[in-house]
């Protein structure tokens, strides 16, 4: 069986789980998935080509499925580079001491622009 692959948990701009899964065919490079619901979280790429790629993640570990995590994704979705400009990249939000009020300043600017 072919190895999967890892993902690392990381939090959106509006503060929100995220995960990056490192490609294993394609070394260097990640794949993005923000949670939908439950341990379901799908391809931001994909989204915004309006195609539904999912994978199950359970204790930061990707749950095999029909499909590789790789396999099926919209014809146009291609892995970011791990390296570079990450924050830039993956829309990353670094990490900071805030306040309660930031917080849900944060959260209302998202909900508002509908991120």
């Amino acid at each position: 069986m072919e190895d999967i692959g890892s993902v690392q948990e990381v939090l959106s701009r509006c503060v929100k789980k995220m995960y990056m899964y490192r490609c294993v065919r394609k070394p260097g490079y990640v794949l993005q998935f923000n949670g939908i619901k439950d341990n379901l979280y799908q391809c931001t790429q994909c989204k915004r080509f309006r195609k539904m790629r999912s994978i199950t993640i359970v204790n930061n570990a990707v749950v095999p499925g029909k499909q590789h995590p790789e396999d099926g994704h919209h014809e146009s979705c291609t892995p970011l580079p791990e390296a570079g400009k990450k924050s830039e990249q993956w829309n990353i939000l670094v990490y900071v001491h805030v306040n309660v009020k930031e917080i849900k300043t944060i959260i209302n600017v998202c909900e508002s622009a509908k991120l």
